[in-house]
């Protein structure tokens, strides 16, 4: 399940030629993402079904949901006192672990925030969110060759491949004045959000392709028969044709995406513009 929603571009201010253009941007980043966490762990067990075929909240649940709505309502105390209990209570599930790195994130607490998501990579080394968090808070830490290090370990950890990555990718390597090797991340994200786009644009274009009929009326003709002039009684019906339309959520998610490419596309040419004046 995907539910990091938002864009996470990091927005360099280029003429400054300033990291801290782009440490700003990734905290702004970090904030948009921060409320439903623990969903990201498509593979954790989070509830169990009853015999009545009710779904139960365990308690290690409870605590992590409660955890991360406190952190969304920047009820900061009540938050690290209920992930603290969640963490004590199933120290190896990662779940709470990352949601506890975020609130460090959004608090400006980096080295908490930093060993909160190591201890997360110790139990879920692959886990791609968590090197990408990683990487972003070594951002602010102006360690941008271990912000690449890491963001390259989301790249490949990541399935499906998450385009938002290689967008990050091409602003490190921007601030690096790597301008190959910016191009292509920008525009291996853009690969990868057209593949997304088009099968969508097929889909909808095979639902808005269809008719459908509907029977509106039925009465009788009466028409006088040209050789016995007896009236003769004919049924006729009537039938409307409506074109279908896609989901409104399908027309959405293709509208989304392709604003997120052309920005991915804005970008790349903002930041080439930059590199070729420089």
């Amino acid at each position: 399940m995907q539910v990091f929603t938002g864009t996470l571009f990091a927005r360099i201010e280029f003429k400054n030629r300033s990291r801290i253009g782009l440490a700003l941007s990734v905290l702004a980043g970090m904030a948009l993402t921060c409320g439903v966490a623990r969903a990201e762990f498509a593979q954790s067990d989070l509830a169990s079904a009853s015999a009545t075929g009710e779904v139960v909240e365990s308690e290690y649940d409870r605590l992590t949901r409660e955890g991360a709505e406190c952190v969304v309502a920047s009820e900061w105390v009540l938050a690290f006192k209920t992930l603290n209990a969640a963490i004590e209570l199933e120290p190896d599930r990662p779940e709470a672990y990352y949601t506890y790195g975020r609130a460090h994130q959004l608090r400006g607490e980096y080295p908490a925030a930093e060993r909160a998501f190591r201890k997360l990579l110790e139990i879920e080394p692959e886990l791609a969110e968590a090197w990408y968090s990683l990487a972003k808070l070594m951002v602010v830490k102006g360690e941008l060759n271990k912000a690449v290090e890491y963001n390259r370990n989301a790249i490949d950890f990541a399935d499906p491949k998450n385009w938002r990555y290689y967008t990050f990718l091409g602003e490190l390597y921007a601030e690096m004045e790597l301008k190959a090797s910016a191009e292509q991340a920008f525009d291996d994200a853009a690969k990868l959000l057209r593949e997304l786009i088009e099968p969508l644009q097929l889909a909808i274009t095979d639902i808005t392709g269809e008719v459908d009929v509907y029977e509106i009326s039925q009465e009788s003709i009466f028409v006088p028969n040209m050789y016995t002039q007896e009236i003769e009684e004919f049924p006729s019906v009537r039938y409307q044709y409506q074109s279908r339309s896609a989901p409104e959520e399908m027309v959405d998610r293709l509208a989304r995406l392709e604003a997120e490419l052309a920005a991915v596309e804005a970008r790349k040419a903002e930041v080439l513009a930059w590199m070729e004046s420089g």
